[in-house]
């Protein structure tokens, strides 16, 4: 009785790696973008437009709002900021 309880559990364990490695073959395919164009100055990716700026050395003081001017700009676009103190003798 013991033997049959765990051949119905191994069968259980292959056949939910089954399920899984179809759920991992199909994967892939639901959330690769369907269209990837590589331009000039973008890259397209479906019909989204994608362009990185890169801004280095900014001022020692900045004012208050110094990124009004970009956030309240019309269009749809992500900003990264990362700022690392640089030590003041190599300024």
């Amino acid at each position: 009785m013991k033997k049959l309880e765990e051949s119905d559990s191994m069968l259980k364990l292959f056949k939910r790696r089954k399920e899984d490695s179809l759920r991992a073959s199909i994967l892939p395919d639901l959330i690769k973008p369907s269209l990837i164009e590589n331009r000039i100055s973008c890259i397209k990716v479906n019909n989204f437009l994608n362009r990185v700026i890169a801004a280095v050395g900014f001022p020692r003081f900045i004012r208050e709002g110094w990124l009004d001017a970009l956030i309240s700009s019309e269009g749809d676009f992500d900003i990264s900021l990362f700022i690392e103190p640089v030590s003041i003798e190599f300024v």
